[in-house]
């Protein structure tokens, strides 16, 4: 018990040290996020999926709170069925995003949702081997999170991020990540 009062007040602390949010005066957000997500279905017997991304962005603030700009999408996506090789893809895409902030800026959690959809081109592979197949396709992203800003111009972030694309199953994942706001003044 003792352990977990001086854990609680340890992170009390810590919050309470925290700087808030100082994105007024910030013109441009560059950073990006990790995403990962794993599902088992047990009813079709010994079917699984893996799926892990790195998001880096840049965007540029055309209001006090909301964000346009661009974001690469680099996922890996795994899918075991029964006794079945492993099919695996490697997508890369390029998309423009655009971020809307819902919380009080000057609070040190800003909570945030995003949006991103454009061209994503997919590269097959079977039990690791590549594929002749390659598709060019869509890709769109929604995603909502929060931002805990450790200190006034660099939050970071965690989101759910749902994705859809023309080539991939459609998939959750939880990402981690940080972003910096930075001012030209």
């Amino acid at each position: 018990m003792k352990r977990l009062v001086v854990i609680g007040a340890f992170f009390l602390a810590l919050l309470w040290q925290t700087g808030s949010a100082q994105m007024k005066d910030a013109q441009l957000m560059i950073g990006g996020g990790l995403g990962a997500s794993y599902s088992a279905n047990p009813a079709l017997n010994a079917f699984s999926s893996f799926s892990a991304g790195i998001y880096p962005s840049v965007g540029v603030f055309v209001t006090d709170r909301l964000v346009l700009g661009g974001q690469i999408n680099a996922s890996y996506n795994s899918l075991v069925v029964e006794q079945n090789p492993i099919l695996s893809q490697v997508n890369l895409g390029l998309a423009p995003m655009a971020r809307y902030f819902w919380s009080d800026l000057a609070s040190p959690f800003v909570a945030f949702s995003q949006l991103s959809g454009g061209g994503n081109y997919t590269f097959y592979f079977q039990d690791g081997v590549m594929g002749s197949m390659r598709t060019f396709g869509f890709r769109a992203t929604a995603a909502t999170g929060v931002s805990w800003f450790v200190v006034p111009n660099v939050g970071i972030e965690a989101v759910l991020q749902y994705t859809y694309a023309t080539s991939t199953p459609m998939y959750l994942q939880l990402v981690v990540g940080v972003q910096a706001y930075i001012s030209r003044k």
